[in-house]
């Protein structure tokens, strides 16, 4: 189990590791990606990341080696075992005007039958990936942390890999058999919380299937803006009667339907927004 748990770092904690999606019924890659919106619908959740994000390509074999030896301390064995197991790599993107980045993979545990836990694997995980010969240190006590759609726990690592500094939050749950991680990068722990604020992580639901053009204006024009309030350092909007920060994501009601909207600013009349099958961003007006 414990050289299963190295596949999930090799293909998350390092940036240059990145991977893309494929639809397989009843498996964890039962999603779509569609305008930087990831829905997964084995696991019931979608994760929508702001334009400036990037999905990046599978790592070749080589590159997932390499990558797990970096953060192994050079155990190459050991990395050649990670490279082989038998996980699923979701989703993986960067951040390209800050560089940091998101992972999400899920790991058969089949066989493992002594991680029932989000918190029995993230402890499988620190006993291999951290310690005095690892670049990687355990940085923070294990939270349980919420979202709008699962409970995970989370822990930090942080440390010194490839010659950057780098800061991963590790969220884990475990269902359907599998071990689902999510994975935020940085050079900080901030960036990693700001990374929380800025990326959507809902309760997946299925796009809307029409099409979103001239002929549903009735649809789009449903999604107002109702009020701006807060403070000037930490505004917030109100959209179809949810509150949104700037750079924070949730599912609005419209008559017609339910869709996901992220803030992405917030101005004195106005806010900027992104609509879930929908491309590029609008501005909505106060009445």
């Amino acid at each position: 189990m414990k050289r299963l748990n190295l596949a999930v770092l090799l293909a998350l904690v390092v940036a240059a590791l990145l991977c893309g999606c494929h639809l397989k019924k009843n498996t964890p890659l039962d999603a779509t990606l569609k305008d930087n919106t990831y829905t997964n619908r084995f696991f019931g959740l979608q994760v929508q990341l702001p334009s400036t994000w990037k999905i990046m390509d599978k790592p070749s074999k080589r590159e997932m080696r390499k990558g797990a030896e970096a953060i192994l301390g050079g155990d190459k064995e050991l990395a050649k075992a990670a490279a082989a197991a038998d996980v699923n790599s979701l989703l993986m993107a960067v951040d390209l005007s800050t560089g940091r980045t998101l992972g999400l993979a899920a790991e058969n545990l089949a066989g493992a039958g002594e991680i029932r836990t989000g918190a029995d694997y993230l402890n499988a995980m620190l006993d291999v990936m951290t310690g005095p010969d690892r670049p990687l240190q355990k940085v923070s006590s294990m939270t349980t942390v919420k979202f709008p759609s699962k409970e995970f726990q989370r822990v930090d690592v942080a440390g010194d890999v490839m010659g950057a500094r780098q800061h991963q939050a590790i969220f884990v749950t475990v269902e359907k058999g599998y071990a689902l991680t999510l994975i935020l990068g940085g050079k900080s722990g901030a960036d990693a919380d700001d990374v929380l604020t800025k990326v959507g992580l809902v309760r997946g639901q299925a796009t809307p299937s029409k099409d979103t053009g001239a002929s549903d204006a009735a649809w789009v024009n449903g999604i107002k803006l109702q009020g701006i309030g807060g403070t000037e350092a930490r505004p917030f909007a109100i959209i179809n009667g949810r509150t949104l920060e700037a750079g924070e994501a949730g599912r609005v009601k419209t008559a017609k339907t339910n869709v996901l909207v992220r803030c992405v600013a917030i101005s004195n009349a106005s806010v900027v927004v992104m609509i879930e099958g929908l491309k590029g961003e609008r501005k909505l007006y106060l009445n």
